[in-house]
């Protein structure tokens, strides 16, 4: 984590830990750099801990809007800490889509009145941020090279 700021973090470990080392799991919350902390996974991280043996380590990160863009992705990911995110839609603006799969870009479209995220809580979440959609520390879209030094992947 970079700065000054004390981000919060949660440590998990197995009931019955090993003596040694054991592997470990790191998650930092959803939330649009704008919601949650590392308390709201804290039970599904408690039964990952237990379940595969791992410690799971929870981190939280600047939100906005007291820390706008670029906090929130300048603390989640320090060097030496890649990682993955599921927010594609989020990270991928209409206005930086390839004019390739303009015709494909339906998510925000389908998801006007979605449950969870829909447009009002997007417009919401981007007005406080205030992200610069062209730069590459907001969509990893807008990198020549997305990829470059990225581990591999399991899902």
């Amino acid at each position: 984590m970079r700065g000054d700021y004390g981000n919060d973090l949660r440590i998990h470990h197995p009931a019955n830990s090993p003596s040694d080392a054991s592997a470990m799991f790191g998650l930092i919350h959803g939330g649009g750099f704008c919601l949650g902390n590392d308390f709201i996974h804290s039970y599904q991280l408690r039964a990952i801990a237990s379940i595969h043996h791992v410690t799971v380590v929870n981190l939280s990160y600047h939100l906005t809007p007291e820390h706008r863009f670029p906090a929130g992705p300048n603390d989640r990911k320090p060097p030496g800490l890649p990682g993955v995110s599921a927010c594609i839609p989020y990270f991928l603006e209409e206005g930086i889509v390839p004019a390739q799969y303009k015709d494909f870009y339906l998510v925000r479209e389908q998801n006007v009145d979605s449950m969870v995220i829909n447009k009002e809580a997007m417009d919401f979440v981007l007005a406080a941020y205030r992200p610069d959609i062209m730069s590459a520390a907001f969509s990893p879209f807008q990198s020549e090279h997305p990829h470059t030094g990225m581990p591999p992947v399991y899902m």
